[in-house]
């Protein structure tokens, strides 16, 4: 298990600041804009799956079937 000491030395991947260095407003942005990248991998990836599938669905539908 990590301690508050070592997660503030590890470097953030959506902005490469410290965690350490954040504050509470940066961290929910940082957490926010990886889950984005995320869903919008997931997306992404399950179009290809269906790959020349004609039928449209709403980007909730497709979220939905990414995570479940």
């Amino acid at each position: 298990m990590m301690g508050n000491k070592q997660l503030e030395k590890i470097v953030c991947i959506a902005c490469t600041e410290l965690f350490g260095e954040h504050s509470k407003r940066q961290l929910i942005r940082c957490l926010f804009r990886l889950q984005g990248t995320l869903v919008s991998d997931g997306v992404n990836e399950l179009k290809a799956k269906q790959g020349g599938d004609k039928k449209t669905k709403s980007s909730e539908q497709l979220a939905n079937e990414v995570q479940g």
